[in-house]
């Protein structure tokens, strides 16, 4: 699924969203590897936009990935929900996902083995200094990022 989250529906306010999964699959790299052969890399000739990057602590470098084949998403809103918005819905999906009411307040939406979908990421930020790598930063939430 590609692009961007931003239904259509009129959606304002609402109760909670819940998310649930299941089949899920996790993949890692292990950090330590990726240190070991950055330490050990030649720089003499690298990219210049890589390396001004780099030397800025831009890269990141995705060494886990979580994912499931099948979701269940459940919208509750505190104003009745209308057929508009179970049609923006299953367009925003490409028709994926099975789409229900719950009651007028509840979109339920599941779908099964749609293929491996993102769940969570494991993100490190790679730092350099002076085209030299120093370290990785593992990065678990907003606090991390500047």
């Amino acid at each position: 699924m590609a692009g961007e989250f931003a239904p259509n529906v009129g959606l304002e306010s609402g109760k909670q969203i819940g998310l649930s999964y299941d089949q899920v699959t996790s993949t890692e790299v292990a950090i330590g590897d990726v240190q070991n052969y950055l330490m050990v890399a030649d720089f003499m000739h690298p990219n210049k936009r890589l390396l001004k990057n780099a030397n800025r602590n831009n890269l990141l470098l995705i060494t886990g990935m979580l994912t499931a084949k099948s979701i269940h998403i459940e919208i509750e809103t505190e104003k009745k929900i209308d057929a508009a918005a179970k049609t923006e819905f299953s367009k925003l999906f490409n028709g994926k996902f099975e789409s229900g009411h719950a009651s007028e307040n509840k979109l339920v939406m599941s779908a099964n083995d749609i293929g491996l979908f993102p769940i969570a990421a494991k993100v490190h930020r790679i730092d350099f200094d002076g085209g030299q790598f120093v370290n990785t930063t593992l990065l678990s939430d907003r606090r991390n990022l500047l």
